[in-house]
This record gives C-alpha cells, sequence and structure tokens, in this order.
C-alpha cells in the first residue's frame, strides 16, 4: 500500500481512514470487554465476602 501511495500517487486516502477506524473499534471493544469482566469479578468477589450468595464456578 505503502509504494501506491507514494509512488505511484494513485492510492486511496479511505483505505487508512478505515484501517484505522477498525483498529480504534477493535481496541475500544477490548477494553470495554476488560472492564466489564473486571467489574463482574468484582461483583462476585464481593457477594462472596458477604455472605450473601455463593455460586459455584460452571
Amino acid at each position: 500500500m505503502w509504494h501506491l501511495w507514494i509512488k505511484l500517487g494513485s492510492a486511496n486516502a479511505n483505505f487508512y481512514f478505515a484501517s484505522t477506524l477498525a483498529a480504534v473499534a477493535g481496541a475500544v471493544i477490548l477494553i470495554t470487554d476488560g472492564l466489564f469482566a473486571e467489574l463482574v469479578l468484582m461483583s462476585k468477589v464481593m457477594k462472596i465476602e458477604d455472605n450473601l450468595e455463593i455460586r459455584a464456578p460452571l
């Protein structure tokens, strides 16, 4: 792609935009999933510590 952009001057800027957009969307999904997993884990730990509810992991 670099060759098309720099040497030939015929590349499409939308390709770089779409690549960046896809990378950022993937990063947002990974970060959101990690935060949600941490919240679920902390919720389960707090329930066990408070003796409100104990569930066996499947």
